[in-house]
């Protein structure tokens, strides 16, 4: 144990109460060892889906001992819960950036057709991505990560809603925006499940959406 005073060595720290991850990596070699872990997660997500993910299963992919696995998070759920932060962060960062041009852009269509596509590919491309919207169903704690990662998107869109059409109550604006990303994210949890042709529901999806916006012009 280190003097009273003293830094400590540890090469990582106990996480926040209440966090996923029982420690967080300080020094460069445990924070490659969680890459590797994080890496290893996806690959099996990907091979086995969430049915054949487990800890083992990601301890032998990562090719790290199962107690360096728990070392730093706490269950296989702890795994899901890193993972699907990153990729909702990423979604949800995206869109908000697209968010920045919806004031000044003319072309209403062509912008959100070009926004559901790439919020598609997200899904699609990134490995074990509709692996992970999918685990929302059947993982509360997902499902409640989920619904706090909506909600951002849509505070986001009201904020922009009320931008390009002030005469819209910030309030209508708030309520429309829920619908919009409720219809936009179900729409593209379908498609990840391989219910429907995406490029038919993304063209449906986008007409319902511009129709909807362009009666708030008047």
């Amino acid at each position: 144990m280190p003097r009273t005073g003293q830094k400590s060595t540890d090469e990582s720290r106990t996480s926040p109460s209440g966090s996923h991850r029982r420690a967080t990596p300080v020094q460069q070699r445990s924070e490659a060892t969680v890459q590797r872990i994080l890496k290893a997660s996806l690959d099996v997500l990907q091979s086995q889906g969430i049915e054949g993910f487990n800890t083992n299963a990601v301890a032998n992919q990562a090719e790290v001992n199962v107690g360096t696995l728990y070392h730093y998070f706490t269950d296989k759920n702890a795994l899901l819960t890193e993972l699907f932060i990153r990729f909702e962060t990423d979604r949800v960062n995206y869109l908000q950036n697209r968010l920045s041009l919806f004031d000044k852009t003319i072309d209403l269509h062509k912008w959100v057709h070009e926004t559901l596509r790439i919020l598609l590919d997200l899904r699609l491309t990134t490995p074990g991505g509709t692996v992970l919207r999918n685990a929302v169903r059947v993982i509360p704690s997902l499902y409640d990560l989920g619904v706090e990662q909506d909600e951002k998107s849509a505070d986001a869109l009201a904020t922009a809603l009320h931008e390009r059409y002030p005469q819209v109550s910030a309030t209508r604006s708030d309520a429309i925006a829920r619908l919009i990303i409720d219809a936009g994210v179900a729409s593209l949890d379908r498609i990840g499940l391989g219910l429907g042709q995406p490029d038919i529901v993304l063209h449906e999806l986008t007409e319902m959406i511009v129709a909807y916006l362009h009666t708030l012009e008047n």
